[in-house]
């Protein structure tokens, strides 16, 4: 298969391919032992809290560029051998500058360290379960909704204010397709009454449905479980 690696993660796989033998080690075992949690800020910082070898931040980015050759390799169905020697092939294709030197690449130390971490448990059900939540074209990002008083002014001068309604206005910034976006809805207070119902519903399934969950060998990885 033809592989591009994205440019902002090239930098993320040479830092891979430059791990020592030791490090890749404990860094395998970090991640086996870590809570499988989907959100990534979580679980890097569950996952550096046992290494010393590397921050917070690189971390973040290493874990998201593996999570990424994850899914990648999951969708493409070749073995793990076959899709490290692809991701050499596109390491070795020039980027973008001052990556100049692709083509003199030596993939054998990523070849081996990858070999190891392409294979952990954890990390392919932590991939897995992202690839499934983000099968939507659309993801929630933040929202508010904001209140005010419109005044209904008098028909013939407008100097007099006979009347007034309340209006919500609810905001909500989604992401689709990687670009972030808003979308705005009136709402009456009814209409709130029954959002905040569907909302409150939605908490009581979850909650029945982690209790269900902690009755079984099955694995909750929204890592929520009481909050």
């Amino acid at each position: 298969m033809s592989l591009r690696i994205p440019e902002q993660h090239r930098a993320s796989v040479v830092r891979i391919g430059e791990l020592t033998a030791d490090q890749v080690l404990q860094l395998e075992g970090a991640l086996q032992e870590a809570p499988p949690l989907l959100d990534e800020d979580r679980f890097a910082a569950a996952v550096s809290s046992t290494l010393d070898f590397v921050g917070n931040g690189e971390l973040k980015e290493i874990l998201t560029v593996l999570r990424m050759l994850y899914g990648v390799r999951e969708s493409s169905g070749v073995t793990i051998a076959k899709f490290i020697e692809d991701i050499c092939e596109a390491m070795r294709r020039p980027g973008a500058p001052p990556d100049n030197h692709a083509a003199d690449f030596d993939c054998e130390p990523l070849r081996r360290n990858l070999a190891r971490l392409l294979a952990i448990p954890r990390l392919d059900l932590v991939s897995r379960a992202a690839d499934l939540q983000s099968e939507v074209p659309n993801s929630f990002d933040s929202a508010r909704v904001l209140t005010d008083l419109r005044p209904i002014f008098d028909r013939e001068s407008g100097a007099e204010m006979e009347g007034a309604v309340v209006l919500h206005s609810l905001k909500i910034n989604y992401w689709h397709c990687g670009e972030l976006r808003e979308i705005h809805v009136a709402m009456e207070l009814e209409d709130v009454k029954r959002l905040r119902l569907a909302l409150d519903r939605a908490i009581t399934k979850t909650t029945t449905l982690q209790a269900f969950l902690k009755k079984t060998d099955l694995i909750e990885l929204n890592g929520d479980i009481g909050k």
